[in-house]
């Protein structure tokens, strides 16, 4: 797997959150909880609004809750 280059996070705790990094093309996000390895790609959905999301663990995460950096 490549390097894991984060482009945005988003705090869950005082411990720590998520973190992501989106493909070149815009379609599909990685994820890494805490410290943990990168997930899989995922496919980046967009709801009746146009806003884009990808699922993890049962849940939708909203690139707009995100924090680029």
């Amino acid at each position: 797997m490549s390097e894991f280059k984060t482009h945005a996070t988003l705090c869950l705790s005082n411990f720590g959150g998520v973190a992501i990094e989106l493909s070149d093309t815009g379609e599909a996000v990685r994820y890494k909880w805490y410290d943990n390895k990168p997930s899989r790609w995922c496919k980046v959905y967009y709801n009746l609004k146009g806003e884009p999301y990808f699922k993890m663990a049962g849940k939708r995460y909203y690139l707009s809750e995100f924090m680029r950096v």
